[in-house]
């Protein structure tokens, strides 16, 4: 909004975390609740804090000193990092990094949303605040709210579901 047609995520250069949450519920018409950023040392230490997750990887390709065979592949740290990065080594550029993107976000939720981190609060909290230096989270959202919220939802990784929006090339 006040900024004329471009990419999604010009709108958090326009404007921040505000414009980009109004351009998103416009687009989606929906309302958002709660905003999450990560930065990339957070990302970093939020992927050694589960121990590394894992995904099925579509193309074998190497990025600034890592291997990424073809097949399920377990990443954690800067090795996750460079692995959601990635764009140049791969067929399909940018669209093959988003979906590594949502591959690796499916993976973090689902482990640590999962039974055994939700359910012991020593290894929740350390999943939560573990990052919370490099998180943004809006004023609202407390640990304890996040722990709530991650409880009642009593998700399963076959419960998460992460889509491309529509292209035209």
């Amino acid at each position: 909004p006040g900024h004329g047609k471009g990419k999604i995520n010009a709108a958090f250069a326009y404007g921040g975390t505000k414009l980009m949450v109004q351009t998103l519920e416009n687009l989606l018409g929906t309302r958002m609740d709660h905003v999450v950023m990560v930065d990339f040392e957070g990302f970093i230490k939020l992927t050694e804090s589960l121990g590394g997750v894992t995904v099925k990887n579509k193309t074998a390709f190497s990025s600034h000193g890592f291997d990424y065979p073809k097949g399920e592949i377990t990443i954690a740290g800067e090795k996750a990092l460079w692995f959601v990065r990635e764009r140049h080594s791969l067929p399909n550029g940018d669209l093959d990094r988003a979906e590594n993107q949502r591959m690796v976000i499916k993976a973090i939720v689902a482990k640590g949303l999962s039974p055994e981190i939700v359910a012991n609060p020593t290894a929740f909290t350390g999943f939560i605040s573990g990052v919370a230096e490099h998180v943004t989270v809006d004023a609202s959202l407390s640990d304890q709210t996040i722990r709530d919220l991650a409880v009642s939802l009593r998700l399963s990784p076959s419960d998460i579901h992460l889509l491309q929006a529509p292209i035209s090339r």
